[in-house]
């Protein structure tokens, strides 16, 4: 019941899930899915990621062939927010039914998260070392270099969280706008040595975070000094 007195249908409360302090409901999700051209049928959950994080996971039933987790993923974002497309889809054949013949939500399978790269397709270079580290411990699963890092499960945290670490290595370089435009590890290796540097290792590494440790130490002893 609103202040002025009206109703308000807030729909099934247990199809509403709270995701990084959003309130989503996933019936809302589902229905845009299932607009879809070659989508026969979806469910979306909340589940537990890697990092023990809430995520969404969308689980589509394809007509044929039908389409893949980047084309259903910029098919939601064209009718909801970013918030409301899943971080991962997993294709099924059919979704699991209880004896009475409704969907059973618990035999929904976890997304796989010890997916092995594809043959072919595992870091030549030490800066696809360097990132295939990174993204592995951000998406909680190995990522081969081609596979594109919002496909693989990544969403704008896990973005920043690659970024933050990418900077330890490249400093301010690394732009999160640079995971955006190149959002497979070998094309953003290729991006970050375009201009022949090697990633930092070791003592300059260290060396850089303890410069900027005492960077930041100056800036809060002249703000004490300031309110004092």
């Amino acid at each position: 019941v609103r202040e002025d007195g009206e109703l308000e249908y807030l729909g099934r409360s247990d199809q509403q899930v709270k995701v990084r302090g959003f309130r989503i409901e996933l019936g809302e999700i589902e229905a845009a899915l299932g607009l879809k051209a070659g989508v026969k049928a979806a469910v979306v959950v909340a589940r537990k990621d890697a990092h023990g994080e809430t995520a969404l996971v969308g689980y589509v039933v394809p007509e044929g062939s039908g389409p893949s987790a980047s084309e259903l993923r910029e098919h939601l974002r064209t009718r909801l927010p970013e918030y409301m497309v899943p971080a991962q889809f997993v294709m099924l054949g059919a979704l699991p039914l209880t004896e009475n013949g409704k969907l059973d939500r618990r035999a929904l399978p976890a997304p796989d998260q010890a997916g092995a790269p594809a043959a072919g397709a595992l870091p030549s270079t030490r800066f696809e070392q360097v990132l295939s580290t990174v993204w592995s411990e951000a998406l909680g699963r190995d990522v081969s270099v081609d596979e594109n890092f919002f496909d693989a499960g990544g969403d704008s945290l896990k973005a920043i969280r690659v970024v933050g670490r990418l900077r330890e290595t490249w400093g301010d370089k690394v732009q999160l706008t640079d995971l955006f435009a190149h959002p497979t590890i070998r094309a953003l290796a290729a991006y970050l040595g375009a201009d022949g540097s090697e990633p930092p290792t070791g003592p300059d590494r260290e060396d850089e975070r303890r410069e900027g440790k005492a960077r930041m130490e100056k800036r809060l002893e002249r703000r004490r000094r300031g309110n004092s």
